[in-house]
């Protein structure tokens, strides 16, 4: 009866570990970029329904940088960001009570990710 020898064990063992060692940082970084591609994604829709929730409940609201405290917390829309993710505009984007927005540039940034997205006018759905 012939069997392996305790080398040759060692040997495979030992490629196993390399294969893996090899692997492993990659399935994390691929389970990473799934996770932000996600989270994108979920954003971008969030954006794309806020004319439609503007018309929906009658108000006016600015994606942007509004200098009065008080009426930021009036004009601010209904985003939920997930952690560590950040909007910004360019320039203020307003979205009116009739479903129409201005248009403008929004950047979605989390961590080093950094993405520049365009809306047109009147529906303001995002384009890269």
């Amino acid at each position: 009866m012939r069997g392996y020898t305790l080398l040759e064990l060692l040997v495979v063992l030992l490629l196993l570990a390399l294969v893996t060692g090899l692997i492993m940082p990659r399935l994390s970084n691929l389970y990473e970029s799934a996770v932000r591609a996600f989270q994108r994604e979920d954003l971008l829709q969030q954006i794309s329904g806020l004319g439609y929730q503007a018309y929906q409940q009658g108000k006016t609201w600015r994606l942007g940088e509004v200098e009065d405290e008080k009426k930021n917390a009036e004009l601010e829309p209904p985003l939920t960001a997930p952690e560590g993710w950040t909007i910004s505009a360019g320039s203020p984007i307003d979205y009116y009570p009739n479903g129409v927005c201005t248009g403008g540039i929004i950047t979605l940034q989390q961590g080093p990710f950094n993405q520049q997205w365009h809306l047109k006018p009147p529906l303001c759905q995002p384009e890269p």
